[in-house]
């Protein structure tokens, strides 16, 4: 059976907010000045990470923390500046520092975890998101990232009952938790679940392109061929661009014996991706299939180039390729 590409479940990384948790004895004036003119360093950081500046921010938040060593709110920045950059162990130690300034702050905690969860420390990312949420139960976003390390480490269980509490306390609005649900329906073959959780995820969010790959996928794995071309087409029509949904939709149109349509499809998915091995296999067999040797037998090399050479060996083998 061909590959069906489905899309990723969603990581949900929230904006960073500074929440005190005491209220500090009032310092002397001069040095509520100073402690002012840092506190503006650090939304002039804010500002820069908003907008994308996210090295300019950690020159600020270093400045700041030079003179102020236990700024909480300036590490949370500056580890969220880090997170942008790719950095994360710099982001994890930051947060992690923060934590220990404010353990009371759901932030650090949340922030650390999601960080872990991109480093695939799924164990850990799951403690970090279970403190958040000792800390504060309504937190949707980290019930929706404990869900999705529940996911990573094959808790499928864990993970709805984690997505059905972020979608609840959200009041029915966090569209990612909803769609993270129905993926793990779908992967779990409950596929009326999966169906009825992407719908809603769809009605919150009608531009969610994702949403409509993936029913597309259940359409194709049950044989509704024409169901699943009208999703991709849905999908296509906001994102018209994606590889992966050209790529099933032209399995779709295989199914329905629509060649010159699929090879079309494949072809649009290379033109975006040209080493995508799936496609290049998939337009290669119906090369074959439509008495094309020549592009056929270079789809399937070109398919072995990039990982899948069974098809082309077997091409070779039998005189049908060279």
């Amino acid at each position: 059976m061909k590959r069906i590409i489905l899309c990723s479940l969603f990581l949900i990384f929230a904006t960073l907010v500074g929440c005190a948790s005491k209220t500090p004895p009032k310092p002397p004036a001069t040095e509520t000045a100073t402690e002012e003119s840092l506190n503006k360093l650090v939304e002039l950081a804010r500002s820069d990470i908003q907008s994308g500046k996210d090295l300019n921010a950690v020159q600020t938040l270093d400045a700041v923390i030079a003179k102020a060593p236990r700024n909480a709110k300036a590490f949370l920045y500056r580890g969220l500046a880090h997170y942008n950059t790719n950095n994360d162990m710099q982001a994890v130690f930051n947060f992690t520092r923060a934590i220990e300034l404010d353990p009371t702050n759901p932030l650090g905690y949340f922030n650390r975890g999601t960080t872990k969860l991109r480093m695939q420390e799924f164990q850990e990312a799951k403690q970090d998101f279970t403190t958040c949420i000792d800390v504060d139960a309504d937190f949707a976003l980290a019930l929706n990232n404990r869900g999705l390390a529940n996911y990573s480490l094959k808790l499928n269980q864990a993970a709805i009952n984690d997505f059905s509490k972020a979608f609840e306390v959200s009041r029915q609005t966090l569209d990612d938790a909803v769609f993270n649900r129905a993926r793990v329906y779908q992967e779990m073959e409950m596929y009326a679940k999966a169906l009825s959780d992407y719908a809603v995820a769809l009605r919150l969010n009608p531009q969610l392109a994702q949403a409509h790959n993936n029913m597309g996928v259940i359409r194709l794995r049950t044989t509704m061929y024409d169901m699943a071309i009208a999703q991709f087409d849905k999908s296509l029509a906001i994102v018209s661009n994606d590889p992966e949904v050209l790529y099933n939709r032209a399995i779709a149109l295989e199914n329905r014996d629509q060649y010159e349509q699929a090879i079309a499809d494949y072809t649009q998915a290379l033109m975006i991706q040209p080493t995508f091995p799936q496609a290049l296999h998939n337009r290669g067999v119906l090369y074959l299939r439509l008495n094309d040797k020549g592009k056929g037998c270079r789809d399937l090399k070109k398919a072995c180039e990039n990982g899948m050479c069974t098809r082309y060996n077997v091409s070779k083998e039998l005189g049908v390729c060279w």
